[in-house]
């Protein structure tokens, strides 16, 4: 097999694995990411500005605390709010949510490979992903970071939140870097250097925020497209 049909292997394997692990969790996620990862979504979100009429896609919306607060932030108006995630079940508990929060399916939710994003480029005036990038190869986050780039708008806003590799890691990063080698299926989330990543992909960075969460490292990020040159 070439190298490039192990590399399609590898990303199919992985994607299928994710698919598998989400929907088999996605009844108990809420139990196990617990307040402090629902908190820093929503700190995350409360940093971002969307302008008055833009619309926002969540990459990973997992059981939707992240489509929540954006439908909150951007005034509970239809055709604002856009998400997609690889697991059926996480679709279905977010679904829930909104219709029993809010009463009607405010968000358009969509399950998907987010390596091909089902939408036209610039769709989008800002972007969201919180702990979803670290569940990709790393040879497959340059085309994801492409896909973010081409669906969203010239000087779009891209937040995104991640685990964050520190140059001389705690006891508990530790800890966490073994069993995450040890048990990749179960602790799939690997800290990463998210600035390095981001500014590879072609995004300008304006900000990065460190918050600790679970005793580890947690960073948040805000960049933007470059503007089009007329």
């Amino acid at each position: 097999m070439s190298s490039k049909g192990k590399h399609i292997n590898k990303t199919l394997q992985t994607l299928r694995m994710v698919r598998k692990n989400y929907n088999r969790l996605s009844p108990v996620y809420d139990f196990i990411s617990g307040k402090k990862e629902k908190k820093l979504i929503r700190e995350a979100i409360a940093l971002m500005s969307i302008p008055p009429d833009g619309k926002v896609l969540e990459i990973g919306y997992g059981t939707g605390t992240g489509i929540l607060a954006l439908l909150e932030k951007t005034g509970l108006r239809p055709g604002r709010v856009f998400g997609i995630d690889i697991a059926e079940g996480m679709k279905k508990q977010t679904a829930r949510k909104v219709f029993s929060r809010f009463g009607e399916d405010l968000a358009e939710l969509h399950c998907g490979n987010a390596l091909s994003l089902p939408w036209k480029s610039e769709t989008f005036d800002a972007l969201f992903m919180s702990f979803t990038l670290e569940l990709f190869p790393v040879n497959d986050i340059p085309r994801l970071l492409s896909e973010c780039t081409r669906v969203l708008a010239a000087e779009g806003l891209f937040c995104i939140v991640g685990m964050a590799q520190t140059i001389r890691p705690g006891r508990i990063e530790r800890l966490y870097g073994k069993a995450h080698r040890l048990w990749p299926e179960l602790i799939d989330c690997r800290p990463m250097d998210l600035k390095s990543h981001i500014e590879e992909g072609g995004f300008i960075l304006s900000s990065v925020v460190r918050k600790t969460v679970w005793g580890l490292p947690v960073d948040i990020l805000l960049a933007g497209t470059p503007p089009k040159i007329s």
